[in-house]
């Protein structure tokens, strides 16, 4: 306050008029800038709460005909570190980070342990920081006839090379192994980050994605080797013994859709859509001969919720693909 005061008592009237005018100049600034702001943040909730017109969305003037029962409960993705198979458990043994890791094999009945198996991972330690050391997590395990699939993503700390350091990242790896005597069958890690490959595992369906070449390929649980590869990275929807249906959002407003046979990757069903503004793919299923696909039409923005959607179901013709009739638009959700 005495300094203020100090202050005050020095500054000429000239100094308090600068002040002043300083004050008055800002002030409208400020103004006039959350003016601005306002007009376009209301201008754009304006042009986005309408959302898209029914008859913009893919196949409004199709026949409407009632929801069919097409859609089979989706296939888990499987994240189990623990499997119970033949009377047998085996799991992933629990231990401290920093040490090898290992999957057991114990009798259901007695508790006994029938076998343990070290698998052949390093363990790495960073040359920054010794408390950071390499670890596995999202590890799986799947049964397959006489033997078990393993995966998990190895995680390696930052390690010196000849031509530098090689900066820290997660691998996905796996290992087969006997079921009956845990011998190590094979043992893999895959040649590019995670980021690039990964493993998903859907029911008992293993796959494999490539985002550097953009393909989709499947696996044999009980071997490793590729079965099939596919063009195009997809999220699966529905899975059965015979087939399995995926989309794919490409960019923009582009959206593709597939059906395979499950067991030779042969494309029963495969369409792009080219131009879906302000709508999405969020499901396909295929039955005797009929591909459906669940689509997803922005009808309003929601400032706390964010775009809010209606969806309706388009049967295709699987030979013909051409678009054959659709369900009602669902109520406002």
């Amino acid at each position: 306050m005495v300094i203020l005061t100090k202050l005050a008592q020095r500054m000429t009237a000239k100094d308090f008029l600068t002040l002043n005018t300083l004050r008055v100049v800002i002030g409208r600034i400020g103004a006039r800038a959350a003016g601005w702001g306002g007009l376009v943040a209301m201008m754009l909730l304006t042009g986005c709460a309408s959302g898209l017109p029914d008859e913009k969305r893919y196949g409004y003037a199709l026949p409407v005909q009632p929801a069919p029962d097409a859609w089979p409960a989706k296939p888990p993705l499987l994240a189990m570190p623990t499997i119970a198979n033949a009377g047998s458990i085996f799991r992933f043994v629990d231990q401290p980070v920093g040490t090898g890791t290992q999957i057991e094999a114990i009798d259901a009945n007695s508790g006994r342990r029938r076998w343990q198996t070290t698998l052949p991972i390093p363990v790495l330690v960073s040359p920054y920081n010794r408390n950071e050391t390499s670890f596995v997590t999202d590890a799986t395990l799947l049964s397959a006839g006489s033997q078990v699939l393993a995966t998990y993503r190895f995680f390696a700390p930052p390690q010196h090379e000849p031509r530098g350091v090689r900066p820290a990242n997660y691998y996905w790896e796996f290992a087969i192994l006997d079921a009956t005597t845990g011998r190590l069958l094979r043992h893999e890690r895959l040649p590019a980050p995670a980021s690039e490959l990964s493993y998903l595992l859907v029911g008992r369906t293993w796959l494999l994605t490539d985002s550097k070449r953009h393909e989709t390929s499947r696996l044999d649980v009980s071997t490793g080797e590729r079965l099939w590869v596919h063009a195009g990275l997809f999220r699966v929807s529905v899975l059965t013994a015979q087939t399995i249906a995926l989309y794919r959002h490409i960019l923009g407003n582009r959206w593709s859709v597939a059906v395979l046979d499950i067991n030779s990757g042969r494309a029963i069903f495969e369409q792009t859509f080219d131009a879906l503004p302000l709508q999405s793919i969020r499901a396909v299923s295929y039955r005797d001969n009929v591909v459906y696909v669940e689509f997803g039409a922005q009808y309003e923005f929601n400032v706390e919720l964010g775009a809010r959607y209606q969806s309706y179901t388009v049967a295709f013709d699987a030979n013909s693909k051409k678009a054959l009739w659709r369900t009602a638009f669902s109520p406002v959700q």
